[in-house]
């Protein structure tokens, strides 16, 4: 899944996404994944969430999230977090602010402030 589409003329300078092997796969008794879901550009994936009951995975990255239905196999949804300037948006500096070493609550009140302050 593509994450940042064509955004403003976006080049990804990194490395090319894997290729899949082609053909049968025969694995040992055990988990058998049935879908493989590669985002682009290939970033480290610092967010992951099962919800089985809808069949649905969710996967962010530094560039942005993918929703992806691996029942039907299909992307459902992909959200860039990148703006036209090669900023981070807005949502994602409010949580660089919470990387220092400060605590949970202190983290949830100075995102509250700043989303308020960002309103008026």
């Amino acid at each position: 899944m593509n994450i940042v589409s064509d955004r403003d003329g976006f080049v990804w300078k990194g490395h090319d996404q894997l290729t899949p092997r082609v053909g049968t796969l025969s694995l040992a008794p055990g988990f058998q994944p049935h879908a493989l879901l590669q985002l682009h550009p290939p970033a480290a994936i610092t967010a992951l969430v099962l919800h089985a009951e809808w069949g649905l995975i969710a996967a962010g990255t530094a560039h942005g999230l993918a929703l992806f239905d691996y029942i039907r196999h299909k992307g459902v949804l992909t959200k860039c977090t990148l703006n036209p300037n090669g900023k981070l948006c807005k949502y994602v500096a409010v949580l660089k602010i919470c990387h220092r070493p400060v605590s949970l609550k202190n983290c949830i009140y100075i995102t509250i402030v700043w989303c308020c302050f960002q309103r008026t």
